[in-house]
């Protein structure tokens, strides 16, 4: 891979990570929101890059859109899972607690 493909290989991992960190903020709905699709917008850059990822980002943030003002405990432990599993995969399967 060259040094190209390498930035922007990073660079999609560091999008994809930036939008996990958006919906998990400790703020409303609609401010997670806007802060995801900022991200999802910018990882259309490198759909080559994360297409399965960026898929299941926009099939989150649309769990999360429909759910208005409250996500029952349900949906909030789907979308912790959901997310975690992202996260694995842009960290290469290292996880740091």
């Amino acid at each position: 891979m060259g040094r190209i493909e390498e930035m922007a290989s990073e660079r999609a991992t560091i999008l994809l990570k930036r939008a996990i960190e958006a919906f998990l903020l400790e703020s409303s709905i609609e401010q997670r929101l806007g802060q995801v699709n900022v991200c999802i917008d910018k990882l259309e850059d490198y759909k080559s890059e994360v297409s399965d990822e960026l898929n299941e980002l926009k099939q989150i943030r649309n769990i999360l859109a429909s759910s208005q003002q409250h996500l029952s405990p349900e949906r909030e432990l789907e979308i912790t899972e959901r997310l975690l599993e992202l996260y694995t995969i842009a960290s290469d399967g290292a996880l740091i607690f």
